[in-house]
């Protein structure tokens, strides 16, 4: 009997418990949660675009380098004038002192020195003095009346270069020269040595002054 007695009171024991434990859930305050306040949107100005400022496009100016002038080449060296010139050899025939008198008109440009008859041919011969010297009228070179001594002949041999003394024939490569743009003056020149200022001659350019008799400038 004292064994009911004591289940009994286990029993009440645990009721006492487990009504302590709701009353303390039901003893907790009530938390009210507030709705979050609403934010107004606020008026953002839109930032202007920031405009790019435009680089300005630099025009390369490419240079189209003949033919013959790449990578390396090998020129023939003449003095005119006080001026080295310089002819690239491909373009020149033979070299030969000037012995005999020329053949001038009145009615050839300035700077046709005159015409050599040889094996029965008419060469016209080109003053390199008077080429150089047309863009600069006021020069000593314009002054100068003493034709070159010696000659170079061109191409084929049907015109020559006149000079006061001749070179030799050195190895170049195209990147020691600058090279004259499409629009460039002194057509007579096609580029100029970046150290000793020394010029290329435009033999084709010459060529072509020859046949349609216009100005070398």
């Amino acid at each position: 009997m004292s064994t009911d007695i004591a289940e009994k009171k286990e029993l009440v024991d645990q009721q006492d418990a487990l009504q302590l434990y709701l009353e303390s859930l039901l003893s907790i305050p009530t938390v009210v949660l507030e709705k979050p306040k609403q934010v107004k949107p606020t008026n953002l100005e839109t930032p202007a675009p920031i405009e790019a400022t435009p680089v300005a496009k630099t025009q390369a100016k490419t240079t189209k380098l003949p033919a013959w002038a790449s990578p390396s080449f090998a020129c023939l060296s003449i003095n005119a004038g006080g001026m080295t010139l310089r002819i690239p050899r491909q373009f020149v025939k033979s070299v030969k002192k000037l012995d005999q008198t020329l053949l001038f008109s009145k009615h050839y440009p300035e700077w046709i020195q005159g015409i050599l008859i040889e094996e029965a041919k008419c060469i016209p011969v080109v003053e390199a003095t008077k080429v150089i010297s047309q863009d600069s009228p006021e020069t000593e070179l314009k002054k100068q009346r003493d034709a070159g001594e010696y000659l170079v002949f061109i191409g084929e041999g049907r015109w020559a270069l006149s000079c006061d003394a001749i070179g030799k024939v050195e190895d170049f490569n195209c990147r020691d020269f600058q090279w004259r743009s499409e629009k460039g003056k002194r057509h007579w020149l096609i580029a100029r040595n970046t150290q000793d200022f020394s010029a290329i001659v435009d033999v084709r350019r010459i060529e072509m002054a020859l046949i349609f008799e216009n100005s070398l400038v």
